[in-house]
């Protein structure tokens, strides 16, 4: 039979595929190597203090809505989880605020002894914290009593309807709550520089809430009497700044005779006195002897003017208010510390100008003890034109006001 050469050589190779294909398939295949990661839109883990910020940021805007209830309840959770001063410093003041202006003054009031019991048994961290809540419970009152007046109410009407006239009721007993913590602190002399200003702005706020003419007149009076304890407190820390008082000398007044019309002068002086210490008094002489009566009258003719004017054309001129001189005058900045206890008033600060109309010295400051630094600060970097005399520039010494008002 004869061999088909073609279907032979077909065969093998359809054989000869289907075992390589067979080959192929049951050998492993090289794995991709490995790449690195695809990238996800996951967001970054945010840190404990951007949580909390988010939060407290959360629970202004729910205040600024006056939806009062959620933001009181987020910020008493945020004191509960954290101990940090400062964010306590802060929600304290807002929790305050929400208080007040959802007209739970039994919460505020209970809130505001608890700090204050903390106060005034010298716990470290209620110094810090009492203070801005006793000035969030003035700012308040200042408020609603804004929002009575912009609504023509008045505070004292005791026409009101009932809900309004427990309100204004309820603001006055925790003004004077505040009142009461103020003087009780300020008999404490390390608490006395932060609670008599505190006094002074608590009395004031009360005043607004006045029943009648009576009652006005009485914290009138409280008014006065917190300011005459704020002015010997202040005094009071001046003297102990300069430290203890020398005892002075003895002096007596002499009177110095003038410069004789004829005489050379640039300018005719009054008469004047000047101060000596005093000294054993010299005999008088005896007037038998007459070699002792001239020696008198030669003591008594001698002139002792060259010594005082001297003196005064080497002093400094005494200029008094020194505003009119002034070529650069930077405004202080407010501390803030006494914006929150709303600490305000005027501070003088008295200076030495120096011949180029800078300032030398800073002889004497008076005013609120939380402004005088302020005031010191901005008084350093002011700039005057020189004073002269006779040509020539002089020192000169001067005084500036600086009104700090909230």
């Amino acid at each position: 039979m004869p061999l088909n050469v073609n279907r032979v050589l077909l065969s093998a190779a359809v054989n000869i595929l289907l075992f390589s294909a067979i080959i192929f398939a049951q050998s492993p295949q090289p794995a991709e190597p490995a790449g690195e990661p695809k990238p996800t839109n996951q967001p970054a883990s945010k840190t404990p203090a951007e949580v909390v910020r988010e939060r407290i940021a959360n629970a202004r805007a729910q205040l600024a809505v006056r939806n009062h209830t959620s933001a009181i309840f987020e910020l008493e959770n945020i004191r509960k989880e954290t101990g940090d001063l400062a964010i306590h410093s802060v929600v304290n003041v807002m929790l305050m605020h929400g208080y007040l202006e959802q007209g739970n003054y039994r919460k505020a009031k209970e809130f505001l002894e608890a700090h204050f019991t903390d106060y005034k048994n010298k716990n470290e961290a209620a110094s810090t914290l009492y203070p801005p809540i006793a000035g969030q419970v003035i700012k308040g009152a200042r408020s609603q009593a804004e929002r009575y007046r912009a609504l023509g109410l008045q505070i004292a009407d005791r026409n009101l309807p009932a809900d309004a006239l427990n309100d204004v009721e309820q603001m006055r007993s925790l003004l004077e709550l505040v009142v009461d913590q103020a003087k009780e602190t300020s008999k404490d002399e390390t608490c006395a520089p932060l609670a008599l200003p505190l006094l002074e702005e608590a009395t004031s706020a009360r005043s607004l809430y006045s029943r009648d003419e009576y009652d006005a007149r009485r914290w009138r009076d409280e008014l006065a009497d917190a300011r005459e304890q704020l002015a010997a407190q202040r005094s009071t820390v001046m003297t102990a700044v300069a430290g203890s008082p020398t005892q002075p000398q003895s002096v007596e007044l002499v009177p110095v005779q003038t410069v004789d019309s004829n005489a050379a002068a640039p300018k005719a002086a009054p008469p004047v006195q000047q101060a000596v210490a005093s000294r054993p008094a010299s005999p008088e002489p005896d007037a038998t002897d007459p070699t002792k009566l001239a020696e008198g009258a030669k003591q008594a003719d001698a002139p002792p003017v060259a010594e005082a004017s001297s003196a005064s054309a080497n002093g400094p001129i005494e200029v008094g208010s020194l505003v009119p001189f002034a070529t650069n005058k930077p405004q202080p900045v407010y501390p803030a510390a006494a914006r929150q206890v709303r600490a305000a008033g005027v501070v003088r600060v008295e200076v030495v100008i120096d011949e180029d109309g800078q300032v030398a010295e800073v002889q004497n400051t008076v005013g609120h003890t939380m402004l005088q630094a302020a005031a010191r600060d901005a008084i350093m970097k002011w700039r005057f034109r020189p004073f002269k005399r006779d040509g020539q520039p002089v020192r000169a010494t001067g005084f500036v006001n600086f009104n700090f008002s909230l």
